[in-house]
């Protein structure tokens, strides 16, 4: 999406690091120059426990579709559903859980 934008605009950017998750890439940005993008309400969250500074998008990245993938011998785990549960509340109820059988 961001490439996208930026292509629209002439525009390219260098990719420095490539991280498998949002926690990561926020500890990466709060100890370098870098820079990241990253959902705002996460964005809040980790700017309220690391030193970064916020800044909004020259242009709207719309919605997404977040899935949490497990294996069906852990749905039973309490600790797993607690965790279902935050990554859900955090995404305002715009996340919908689903069940799938592997």
């Amino acid at each position: 999406m961001v490439d996208q934008w930026l292509e629209e605009q002439g525009l390219s950017r260098d990719v420095a690091y490539t991280t498998p998750n949002y926690l990561q890439a926020a500890h990466i940005v709060a100890r370098s120059d870098l820079a990241a993008v990253l959902p705002t309400q996460l964005a809040r969250y980790f700017a309220g426990l690391l030193p970064l500074r916020l800044f909004d998008l020259p242009f709207d990245l719309g919605s997404f579709r977040l899935d949490v993938v497990s294996v069906a011998q852990r749905e039973r785990d309490a600790g797993l559903q607690w965790l279902i549960e935050q990554i859900v509340a955090l995404g305002a109820g715009a996340a919908q859980p689903s069940r799938s059988v592997d």
